[in-house]
């Protein structure tokens, strides 16, 4: 995917128009191209038609491709079009479609913006896999692209080089240790091609760096891997500044490793991880101490707060998880908009609590939903 559909992407799902077809015209999106690994959830596909819609890997909970006419349907289950599932009642779409919600912008603007404040490797967390494929197209797009970048960001420096290792395949029990922290990341690196194409940019030229690397790094000894690591990647960033290592879904490096790498080369090289937020109670257990003492990053980009259009989003999920049988009053829009600023977790928690207290008016009343005002 190129830079330019890459935004144009972007743009389309922060719409708040209902007519997707329209949408896709409009912005320029290849349906059999672009498409890949996005959360379309609860979205109406409506008559879309095109020869080839490739939804691989895409989160498609909730979304109704019924009226979709396409030669060739990628990637699509057949639930998503139009198959019957369980009913869960609409109370329960809304509340899933809440709970699932995520502004993906927010986590790479404060990485962006942490870019500029030294070397320091950084951390974010992800709670969904279409969460962590949003946030690493939008890195890549930033730090990989630089006719794009620097039209846009005049901070960023010449001769900047981007290599990205992504990775679904960690499963493994995670213990903070040096040894366990030297085994799961190198175990990980040579599981195969772990950095799948996701459509994202440069993804050939990357592809071959990561396997060069990959191969670099034999034996048993962490002591020689993490040297041969180390001396493979720093190679494959030379250049006038150094540059940008994306990490997506790969575990926290050692501390002896992050060492190795630093004595490698004396260029600047920032490191940036997206780890699952399954590892989030290791980072923040007893304050911290125990992660940043063996571990890199030491410190994350925080926990994500409240945006003004993180309201308007979620107002529209509700709607469109209802099927617009649920609205939601300026009451209780004027009362969300004192989460802005707080903690998103604390929006959403809100948001929930007014539904789940809607759900026992409604049962009181022993009606189905037809129409109700939040």
């Amino acid at each position: 995917m190129t830079t330019e559909a890459l935004r144009s992407l972007f743009m389309l799902l922060d719409t708040e128009e209902d007519d997707f077809p329209a949408l896709m015209k409009r912005f320029g999106i290849d349906p059999a191209e672009d498409l890949q690994n996005c959360d379309f959830s609860n979205v109406d596909f409506g008559n879309l038609i095109a020869d080839t819609l490739d939804l691989t890997g895409a989160n498609l909970q909730g979304a109704n491709l019924s009226q979709v006419k396409c030669k060739k349907i990628v990637g699509a289950h057949k639930v998503a079009i139009g198959a019957e599932e369980p009913d869960r009642g609409v109370w329960e779409d809304v509340l899933l479609a809440i709970s699932r919600y995520q502004n993906s912008d927010w986590a790479t603007n404060q990485i962006v913006a942490n870019f500029g404040e030294g070397s320091a490797p950084v951390l974010a967390f992800y709670d969904t896999s279409a969460e962590q494929d949003v946030i690493t197209k939008r890195l890549c797009a930033y730090f990989g692209d630089a006719s794009h970048v620097r039209a846009g960001f005049s901070n960023l420096p010449t001769g900047i080089n981007l290599l990205w290792f992504y990775s679904k395949a960690n499963k493994e029990k995670f213990r903070l240790n040096p040894a366990s922290l030297d085994s799961a990341f190198f175990e990980l690196l040579r599981v195969g091609n772990t950095s799948d194409d996701i459509v994202v940019y440069p993804f050939r030229s990357n592809q071959m760096a990561i396997e060069r690397i990959r191969n670099s790094v034999q034996g048993n000894s962490y002591y020689l891997m993490r040297k041969e690591f180390a001396r493979s990647l720093r190679k494959e960033l030379a250049g006038d500044y150094g540059g940008v290592v994306l990490f997506s879904g790969y575990p926290p490096m050692s501390k002896q490793l992050y060492q190795e790498i630093r004595d490698a080369g004396r260029k600047r090289l920032k490191l940036i991880f997206l780890c699952s937020s399954n590892l989030e109670s290791f980072y923040n257990a007893s304050n911290g101490v125990p992660w940043r003492r063996v571990a890199i990053p030491a410190y994350s980009i925080g926990e994500p707060l409240a945006a003004p259009e993180d309201i308007t989003r979620l107002i529209r999920r509700v709607g469109v998880a209802s099927g617009g049988t649920i609205t939601i009053s300026k009451n209780t829009e004027a009362l969300l908009n004192q989460y802005v600023g707080k903690p998103l977790v604390q929006l959403k928690k809100q948001l929930a609590y007014r539904i789940k207290d809607a759900t026992k008016t409604a049962a009181s009343r022993s009606v189905p939903v037809v129409s109700f005002v939040l």
